[in-house]
């Protein structure tokens, strides 16, 4: 078959995004990242390896499980092209926006088998599909925008009494509890991942090693820390042709 549907998995950001937050000529930096032998690839891999090594110390929305399955991850992250983390994705030759792949999802990126192919020879259209949800083996929630003077008292009291700051990975049971605060106990636990889109104020955490593999490649504007970058791309599945 000539033409393929391909199927990733990663955190995705449009091409209009990828103007506002990345640097105008990352498709240079990125075209110098494709030789595995080059001075490049050598600092993208050193600056990544002080990166994550700095991560817990440094950044103001680290836990240290996240920092743990970093640190973890590593020596295999090593080992990867840099351009299998950080993708172009093109549907034919229209350039849609960028993947990051962290290194436990590499393994997922697959083109099509033969069912995928028929299923989806009379639908080449490019998709995106956001998950609205973390993509394991991260858990939890960033509390991304403030709350406004609409939300139900016992909302506000509970995330005054949490603590909650912008940037908080907020974990599953304590935001379970959030939506019945704010739905004041009228909602299915089963609709739990609908209501919390409705909220607006959360957003599916993102691994900060995407930031990391982001930052090391030089290609963010140096206005873009790690919370701008957590809250613009998102957990999403593409599928597109070529």
């Amino acid at each position: 078959m000539g033409i393929r549907i391909k199927k990733e998995i990663g955190y995705f950001l449009n091409k209009d995004l990828a103007s506002k937050i990345l640097v105008p000529n990352y498709k240079e930096i990125l075209e110098g990242l494709d030789y595995n032998d080059n001075n490049e690839v050598e600092t993208f891999k050193s600056s990544l390896s002080d990166l994550v090594s700095n991560y817990e110390a440094e950044s103001t929305m680290t836990n240290s499980t996240e920092s743990m399955i970093m640190r973890m991850l590593l020596k295999r992250v090593m080992k990867i092209a840099p351009l299998e983390l950080i993708r172009e994705i093109y549907h034919f030759d229209d350039n849609e926006g960028i993947l990051f792949i962290t290194p436990d999802l590499v393994k997922y990126q697959r083109f099509d088998d033969l069912i995928d192919y028929y299923e989806h020879f009379n639908n080449q259209n490019f998709e995106c599909r956001h998950l609205n949800m973390p993509i394991y083996p991260m858990v939890g929630w960033i509390y991304a925008k403030e709350i406004d003077e609409n939300v139900p008292e016992a909302f506000r009291k509970e995330m005054e009494k949490e603590g909650c700051k912008l940037g908080d990975i907020i974990d599953s049971d304590l935001m379970s509890w959030l939506v019945s605060r704010y739905y004041e106990n009228t909602v299915r636990s089963e609709d739990r991942l609908i209501n919390i889109k409705k909220m607006s104020f959360f957003l599916p955490n993102v691994d900060p090693m995407a930031y990391l593999i982001a930052k090391a490649a030089g290609i963010l504007n140096e206005n873009v820390d790690e919370f701008i970058f957590r809250t613009t791309v998102k957990p999403a599945i593409i599928s597109n042709w070529g």
